[in-house]
């Protein structure tokens, strides 16, 4: 069995609100966004559906 060593760089935010604005500030700095975004549905402030309607209104102006 081969074993891979993947570098992994974990960020974690406090509410989406926070997560997005995150995205939002780095919007033009591939290097410091996100491969993968995990959501707790239940965040305070902005919760996960909240977040992923905005971040889909970024995603496709960034298209």
């Amino acid at each position: 069995m081969e074993t891979m060593h993947l570098e992994a760089n974990t960020m974690d935010f406090e509410d989406g609100e926070v997560a997005l604005a995150f995205i939002l500030k780095n919007l033009n700095i591939d290097s410091e966004l996100p491969d993968v975004i995990f959501l707790d549905i239940d965040m305070p402030v902005m919760d996960g559906f909240q977040f992923m309607k905005e971040f889909s209104k970024i995603e496709e102006s960034a298209k």
